[in-house]
């Protein structure tokens, strides 16, 4: 789990990222393993967009308010929104405890889909499972075995 100091959150505020430039700016407020991993799996290499950068201004300073306020955010599509809210559910993420988030998704190919991102950001470390049409599964077969830390799905 990822703490924000005062002075954490000044330098959030502060930051001024240009579209690209390198994900190590931001690496005191997503743990780096997941950073690693956006960029080894995923092919994040260039750095945060600006709307990941903006999101992670709200997320930090909702932790800080200790508000739950919901964050809305539109972008063009592979901006890396869902990316962000991954980064968002992994920093506070303890991976000695059972369920944790719940995302729900429109359609089941969303679901699968977005499973699958939350499943390559986290690595091996974290249990990802979905859930629709009533059944429950696992995405990494990989990962060790217990309870998921992160179920997405969808009623349809």
């Amino acid at each position: 789990m990822t703490e924000t100091t005062p002075e954490l959150q000044t330098k959030l505020q502060n930051l001024s990222l240009a579209e690209g430039e390198n994900w190590k700016d931001v690496k005191d407020f997503i743990p780096e393993k997941y950073i690693t991993n956006a960029e080894r799996v995923l092919g994040w290499e260039s750095g945060p967009t600006r709307i990941q950068v903006e999101v992670l201004k709200k997320i930090v300073s909702n932790e800080e308010a200790k508000s739950e306020k919901h964050i809305v955010a539109q972008a063009e599509l592979g901006s890396g929104k869902t990316g962000m809210f991954c980064f968002a559910i992994l920093r506070k993420l303890d991976l000695n405890r059972g369920l944790q988030a719940l995302v729900f998704c429109d359609t089941m190919e969303l679901t699968i889909q977005t499973a699958k991102e939350i499943s390559k950001l986290a690595g091996n470390d974290v249990r990802v499972w979905t859930a629709f049409r009533g059944e429950i599964k696992k995405i990494n077969n990989e990962v060790e075995e217990g309870d998921p830390h992160i179920i997405v799905g969808t009623v349809g």
